[in-house]
């Protein structure tokens, strides 16, 4: 019996110690389950933090999507309109250098007959001033002619006392010396009314 018990007591130390490291085990199991649990939780709270940024994204990318198609048929009716408006344009530049080419062709032909129209007035203004010409000349001989008489003339005019004495002396002319005195009332000399 004593090794009955002997064994029952070694029994029980190995109850005791497996019943020990079971409850070393179970607190360790209890410990990794809690931090497995505070993992757990924190990568839930990441993975909803996650899903909504997710259906933000979603909306924003959804938003966008709808503005670049809305702005993309927009620039794509421009692009129409600016075509459009080129071709618009292309035509009225060529009707309008169509315009200008007639408007030069007839503007050239105008031009043609107007220098046509100035040569026969400038044959015609050749014959006045040539006849203009030779009235001048015979306008020109005239006032030599005259201007020769007056040379002539002239040496019968006295400038001054002495060549009135020598006109005098010569007996071309007749003079007749007189005195107006300064009176304050008129007087008559000869023909000659005093004023």
């Amino acid at each position: 019996m004593p090794v009955t018990i002997a064994v029952l007591a070694i029994q029980l130390c190995g109850l005791a110690w497996i019943a020990y490291d079971l409850s070393q085990t179970r607190q360790a199991m209890q410990a990794q389950i809690v931090e497995m649990k505070e993992r757990l939780d924190h990568t839930r709270t990441r993975l909803d933090a996650t899903a909504e940024k997710s259906e933000r994204l979603k909306d924003e990318l959804s938003t966008t999507r709808s503005t670049l198609d809305t702005k993309l048929g927009r620039t794509q009716r421009e692009v129409e309109a600016t075509k459009k408006t080129a071709k618009e344009l292309e035509a009225e530049q060529r009707q309008a250098a169509a315009q200008l080419g007639s408007q030069i062709s007839s503007v050239r032909e105008e031009a043609s007959t107007k220098v046509s129209a100035v040569a026969s007035d400038v044959g015609g203004v050749k014959t006045v001033v040539d006849a203009t010409r030779k009235d001048l000349e015979e306008t020109k001989t005239r006032l030599k002619s005259a201007v020769g008489d007056l040379g002539v003339q002239s040496g019968l005019i006295a400038r001054n006392y002495d060549e009135l004495q020598e006109l005098k002396r010569r007996g071309e002319r007749n003079y007749f010396e007189f005195n107006l005195p300064k009176e304050k009332t008129p007087r008559r000399v000869g023909d000659i009314p005093s004023a």
